[in-house]
């Protein structure tokens, strides 16, 4: 199924440069070296590979969990200091090259500011949750690199990680750490490798140059690549599973592989935060709810004007605007842009009624008025926004005005950007995404009725809008006329999520019916290839023309992770709604090929911030750790590992809740090494993610609802009211920690029901310990019900005996 197949003209057309051996001397490609085999076992053999006096042991074995086999590659040079452009592994894979799935880290196209696509790879700063995954019918292929070996042998170089292709200089860059400049590794994958017309994919020690948002550039002539390696000796690892008879969508086992592998030690293993989660919430209130100073009580001046600045005519209250209107009282959280402060939006990114719920739930939990007020504020906000006849209602407010906005892109007049006021097309998945968490407030935190029949003429219409194959518009004009604009994305799976939801509030058919029928497309035509495209990809950062379906050179999908959360939730409302496990079942696959923009580790050299269990975006902006959509994966990872039996999700979804708080600014954060380089905003605020041009970055923070707020009202509550501060069931012998808390089960115990927990705030956990009492929540599902017990540690009362 695959071969190291060595590198020769095939006079079919050149070698792709990258394989061309003749271009210099620092050049190791594993497959076209002299070698022998000089050790054989049962499970195991050993390679030796040599060029002139250096030397290459490879062992390779039989993986124990998976139907593949673990590669262990260990190169010695004989002479300092050692120049090296690349050591690569490199197979040729026995198939057609047009494959029913594919997955590569990242999409490869022509960009002037990343050069021709032909020279792209997959630099380590896109190594998320890194894989190479083909599959065609039942043959099934996959390289997955070994993220402990990069993390443990670590080669240090002079001058590696610091070529650039377009320049990132600019007020959120951080100054790279020069210990840090570690050689590279890279992934690539390619169908025109020249020497076959076999597919070739590889993996090992290579550099690149950074392209624009974001590409790796291999120019093969540049001797800039060659890089001088401060050491004689280098390792690094990959698994290599291969099966002629794999199921469909198969990427699972990688997914699952790599929490089991990567991700779980780290969960487990390593301190997340620094505070107790109701200390966040706290802290975050505080910053959001009243005027933004610095600390000597200035404006706090960011890139492009000030932070929050007053808007007229409304009470100076911070990233919050609220006024009293028809007799009602109304607010919202307006954006952080300077030129778009006074704008309070519902977005397919940001969502004022996902956060109400959290809002109301963190102010029942304490007894924090201001949050419960706050929540029904944004409600009434959200039900005030003009309607057409069809129940198609507005999403953008313009405080400073008064006036309402119908969107805020209009890709299908021309306008295919964010931050307008206004649109002459109702954006489909920004109106579903909002009235699914309307919705979800009705079903989770109070029952007003207002809410179902504001949205009951919308919903009507989506029933009504859902075409024969079961996808729908995108976009729709002011005459309600569907735009062919992004018909093949994956935007649809938002409109199932609010039918679903809806169909449970009301208890009417027809809604079930409808979401079923989209839900039956999305599992038909999306989630086999894993088509999840969105418009992020066309109106965001690396902004691309809507052209750009799929890359020629990999045949992959432009994906985006936003429409993939959607269809998660949507399978779970579903599942909530009838209890067809076949929801279950396809709510697993869009979890799992989710967890590819997840990062399972520490990569060494990201030193912004601890991004251990944070999201990335698209597969072409491939190189953001800890985007603040992380927060909406925690509900829909932890409902899916609970109902399905799967720890895994659970600790996802908890680590990925957790992600967004690492990055508020806190002292504790920096003094613990959780978020040390924060740039430009006051404690309890947060940027939107870090490094987000493969360099390191703080970039900005866009809104508070895709930062910090929705980082404590979304992430920490869908954790705490689901799980506590540590989950335990018996029955499937878990024992899951949410908030920084440890256990063990003593040992020879005579009671059978003790835990012994400890404070994780304390040391040796922190290096600079949470110094005050706290309280953690115990929930431990029995039989049929969960109960719930409360313990406190103090500073002298550092560790407690549970009876369970």
């Amino acid at each position: 199924m695959v071969s190291s197949t060595p590198v020769t003209k095939s006079g079919r057309q050149p070698v792709h440069p990258l394989y061309n051996k003749e271009l210099n001397d620092f050049r190791y490609l594993l497959s076209d070296l002299h070698c022998n085999l000089i050790n054989s076992w049962k499970d195991s053999i050993q390679v030796f590979y040599s060029k002139g006096t250096d030397s290459i042991v490879e062992t390779i074995w039989i993986s124990a969990n998976t139907t593949g086999f673990e590669h262990r590659v260990e190169v010695h040079w004989k002479k300092e200091p050692v120049k090296l452009d690349y050591v690569l592994s490199g197979f040729e894979m026995n198939v057609s090259g047009m494959p029913d799935f594919i997955h590569t880290p990242g999409v490869k196209f022509y960009d002037p500011r990343s050069g021709l696509a032909e020279k792209q790879v997959f630099g380590d700063r896109s190594f998320a949750a890194p894989a190479i995954i083909y599959q065609e019918k039942t043959d099934f292929i996959a390289l997955v690199p070994d993220l402990n070996l990069i993390n443990q042998f670590q080669v240090r170089t002079m001058d590696a990680r610091k070529d650039y292709f377009y320049s990132t200089n600019g007020p959120f860059n951080i100054p790279m750490k020069e210990y840090l400049r570690t050689m590279p590794t890279a992934l690539d994958y390619t169908t025109d490798a020249g020497f076959t017309s076999k597919p070739v994919m590889s993996f090992g020690l290579m550099d690149t140059k950074i392209g624009f948002h974001t590409r790796y550039i291999r120019d093969e002539a540049d001797p800039a690549l060659i890089k001088t390696v401060l050491a004689n000796r280098a390792v690094y690892g990959f698994t290599l599973l291969l099966s002629a008879q794999a199921a469909p969508m198969s990427y699972s086992i990688v997914a699952e592989m790599q929490w089991q592998k990567f991700g779980r030690s780290n969960f487990y293993d390593s301190s997340g935060l620094s505070m107790p989660f109701i200390e966040y919430v706290k802290s975050t209130t505080s910053a959001i709810f009243n005027p933004v100073k610095t600390a000597d009580n200035k404006p706090v001046e960011i890139s492009g004007g000030i932070l929050d600045i007053p808007v007229p005519g409304y009470k100076d209250q911070g990233s919050w605007l609220e006024w009293t209107e028809n007799g009602e009282q109304r607010g919202g959280f307006r954006c952080s842009a300077p030129f778009w402060n006074d704008v309070i939006n519902n977005s397919p990114y940001w969502n004022q009624a996902r956060d109400a719920i959290g809002l109301y739930y963190w102010g029942k939990e304490t007894g924090n008025d201001t949050l419960l007020t706050a929540a029904g504020k944004i409600i009434n906000w959200c039900l005030s926004a003009p309607r057409n006849s069809y129940g198609l209602f507005h999403t953008v407010y313009s405080a400073k005005d008064k006036k309402w906005g119908v969107g805020w892109t209009d890709p299908p007049n021309g306008k295919s950007v964010l931050f307008l006021r206004d649109a002459a097309s109702y954006e489909i998945p920004a109106l579903s995404k909002t009235a699914a968490h309307l919705t979800d407030f009705y079903l989770r935190a109070q029952q007003d009725e207002r809410i179902l029949n504001y949205l009951e003429p919308y919903a009507n219409w989506l029933v009504s809008a859902v075409e024969d194959d079961g996808n729908l518009p995108s976009f729709v004009s002011l005459s309600m006329e569907p735009s062919p604009l992004l018909k093949e994305s994956a935007h649809a799976a938002a409109s199932m999520w609010f039918l679903a939801l809806y169909g449970r509030a009301t208890g009417k058919n027809d809604y079930i019916l409808a979401a079923r029928k989209i839900g039956d497309y999305l599992s038909k035509e999306i989630i086999p290839s894993a088509k999840w495209i969105d418009a992020e990809q066309y109106n965001s950062c690396g902004a691309k023309p809507f052209t750009y379906i799929k890359d020629s050179l990999q045949k992959q999908w432009y994906r985006g992770s936003l429409v993939t959360i959607w269809a998660l939730n949507a399978y779970v409302a579903l599942h909530q709604a009838t209890m067809d496990q076949e929801c279950l079942y396809w709510a697993a696959k869009c979890a799992d090929y989710l967890s590819f923009t997840q990062c399972v580790w520490k990569p060494h050299f990201v030193f912004t911030a601890n991004v251990f269990g944070g999201m990335g975006t698209d597969n072409s902006d491939n190189s953001v750790f800890l985007d603040q959509r992380q927060a909406e994966l925690a509900q829909p990872f932890i409902y899916l590992g609970k109902t399905t039996g799967r720890a895994d999700y659970i600790e996802r979804g908890v680590a990925a809740g957790k992600a967004g708080v690492k990055l508020i600014v806190q002292p504790s954060h920096q003094k613990n090494d959780i978020f040390p380089y924060p740039k430009f905003y006051p404690v309890g605020m947060a940027p939107e993610n870090i490094d987000h041009e493969a360099t390191p970055q703080c970039p900005m923070r866009t809104h508070p609802l895709w930062g910090e707020a929705s980082a404590v009202y979304t992430g920490l509550s869908e954790i705490y009211r689901s799980l506590g501060s540590l989950y335990i069931d018996r029955e499937r012998n878990w024992i899951i920690p949410t908030e920084e808390v440890r256990f063990k089960i003593p040992a020879n115990r005579k009671n059978k029901h003790i835990l012994v927990v400890s404070n994780g705030l304390e040391l040796p956990y922190l290096s600079y310990p949470w110094q005050m009492k706290r309280s953690i929540s115990i929930r431990e599902k029995l039989t049929k019900k969960e109960t719930v017990q409360k313990i406190q540690f103090d500073t002298e009362n550092k560790t407690v005996q549970v009876k369970l």
